[in-house]
């Protein structure tokens, strides 16, 4: 434990020194914002990992039960290797970049919120892997779209709803030949670069910030992206037992909802011509029996815990992205921008593809 505290003093005397040289101009300079101007939170970093290289080779060498977890200072058996770094960096931090710190959290809490507003839904996407048939094209988009939208808590979107053409709708020019390879190129160029993009901005974030909620796990932005793909790949199962392939058949009599005129249409199984007891006996069985069965579909039954997953997703990315600490509102910023210009890109992508599925849809029904 000597060892660990002569660390932590080190930690705190260079970051206590440091925080008050680099905030300021160098000597003889005549604008704040010169070149010799060095950067607090990227400096603050690499203290941070080299803190965190001194803590897990510590923590090695006397073990996790044998060190002493600072409980009073919200330690515990998640951050038992990185509390004491972030505790020395924090003590020898001043108020004003604790002030920036907090604001940059505020930013990055509404993120998840404001990427799935904008970015394509389960449906949207599932859509496209089973009726488009684009597989690769629907892995790649998924990545790149760390947020997913969310709907209403238990409410049910028809998926044929997608692919029905709306009013004053343009339509839609398919490019063929030379052109059509070309538009392809591009799609999987742009949403390469998506997904490139939001894995990359994953990894900055999980080396360079630390996650109060996880401060052990560098990866916890990366898990939050993952888990965006898990709910995508949930949607396509849940449109897949929800659709059915039919070529060129047409709904049968018995399959067309239709309501008896009689008084009694509301009794199952009820036959105007065969009016007597033993029928009447039948149909009130079957209305009991339907009474004590499950009302809601097994289909909107999936879409209801569809869209409960989809918002728990949403509270654990705003719980991870709002926990982030070492980090300003610039970088902040810089951050939900990139996040921002890889859901655009893919949102753009599958209307695109939906826009032809539609065409494609109103042509074959027509």
């Amino acid at each position: 434990m000597t060892r660990i505290a002569t660390a932590s003093v080190l930690l705190r005397f260079s970051a206590g020194t440091v925080a008050l040289r680099i905030t300021r101009p160098a000597f003889g300079s005549e604008e704040p914002g010169s070149e010799h101007t060095i950067n607090y939170f990227a400096f603050i970093s690499l203290i941070r990992q080299a803190g965190y290289i001194i803590g897990v080779s510590l923590a090695f060498n006397h073990g996790l039960e044998e060190a002493n977890i600072d409980y009073m200072s919200g330690g515990d058996w998640w951050s038992a290797l990185t509390q004491p770094v972030v505790q020395c960096i924090l003590n020898g931090s001043t108020e004003f970049v604790k002030s920036q710190m907090s604001s940059a959290q505020v930013l990055l809490g509404v993120a998840p919120t404001i990427l799935a507003l904008i970015g394509p839904s389960a449906e949207e996407m599932s859509t496209l892997l089973l009726v488009g048939r684009r597989p690769l094209l629907y892995l790649i988009l998924t990545c790149g779209s760390p947020s997913v939208f969310f709907t209403r808590a238990f409410e049910y979107t028809n998926p044929a709803d997608l692919l029905s053409d709306h009013r004053f709708r343009l339509r839609q020019q398919h490019p063929t030949g030379a052109r059509r390879w070309s538009v392809t190129g591009l799609e999987y160029l742009f949403a390469f670069a998506a997904m490139a993009n939001a894995a990359d901005v994953h990894s900055d974030l999980g080396m360079r910030t630390i996650c109060a909620v996880l401060s052990d796990w560098t990866y916890a932005p990366l898990l939050w992206g993952g888990l965006g793909v898990v709910v995508h790949f949930a949607g396509a199962v849940v449109l897949f037992c929800r659709i059915k392939r039919c070529n060129g058949c047409t709904p049968t009599a018995d399959e067309a909802p239709h309501r008896n005129k009689h008084l009694l249409w509301w009794l199952p199984g009820f036959r105007a011509s065969s009016f007597t007891l033993s029928s009447i006996k039948g149909s009130l069985q079957r209305l009991a029996a339907s009474e004590i069965t499950m009302c809601a579909h097994h289909q909107n039954l999936h879409y209801s815990v569809l869209s409960l997953v989809t918002m728990v997703h949403i509270v654990f990315g705003t719980m991870v992205l709002s926990s982030l600490i070492i980090i300003g509102p610039r970088d902040a910023l810089s951050v939900v921008g990139r996040y921002m210009s890889s859901v655009i890109a893919c949102r753009v992508i599958l209307m695109y593809e939906l826009s032809g599925l539609r065409d494609a849809y109103k042509s074959t029904h027509a």
